[in-house]
Formats: C-alpha cells, sequence, structure tokens
C-alpha cells in the first residue's frame, strides 16, 4: 500500500455509495508493453462513474473499504475526521439488520 496525490481526484469527496471509482494504470513502457512506474507504483489515474451521473452531481470515491460493516467504515473513516452520513451510512444507522 501506498499514498499518492493526484490533484483532480484528490478532491472528490468520501461516500459509501460512491459515484466513482479510481482506476490505476501503469505506463506505457518503451516497446509498448505497460508496466510499472518507477519503484512499482501506478503513475496514471482515472475517475470513471459507477452510474450515470447528471451535470452538477458530486463525485464521490470510497475512502475506505465499502464491503465492511458500518461500524467498521465509520471507525477506518476516524483518521479523516468525519462522520460519513451518506444514504447508505444513514439507512444502515437506522436499521442495522437491514445492512
Amino acid at each position: 500500500e501506498g499514498t499518492a496525490l493526484y490533484s483532480t481526484i484528490c478532491c472528490a469527496n468520501h461516500a459509501c455509495d460512491q459515484s466513482c471509482d479510481v482506476l490505476y494504470a501503469a505506463p506505457s513502457e518503451p516497446g509498448g508493453e505497460p508496466g510499472p512506474g518507477r519503484f512499482g507504483a501506478p503513475l496514471r489515474a482515472s475517475l470513471v462513474a459507477r452510474r450515470a451521473v447528471a451535470a452538477g452531481d458530486e463525485l464521490t470515491i470510497a475512502y475506505v473499504d465499502t464491503d465492511a460493516p458500518w461500524q467498521e467504515r465509520r471507525a477506518a473513516l476516524a483518521d479523516y475526521g468525519f462522520l460519513c452520513r451518506c444514504s447508505r451510512c444513514v439507512a444502515e444507522m437506522r436499521c442495522p439488520k437491514c445492512a
């Protein structure tokens, strides 16, 4: 695991029911074969919509594992300094058995 800063993608807020995924791709190496960048890290990231997004809709990504129960997601987000109140978290907080 590592950390990288992508100037546009880092502007996306978190939601557990995110509208987008971040896809990472290695750059093309001389000779045409894709390969890892320096230190083995991918150098290109793309924001890809998971569903239809209308003009003006916020683009969100998941900062944590969205397969985890909401209590675990909430704990994982503690380092980010906020409580997620996306529609998924609100629904799961109201009805933990429904999640």
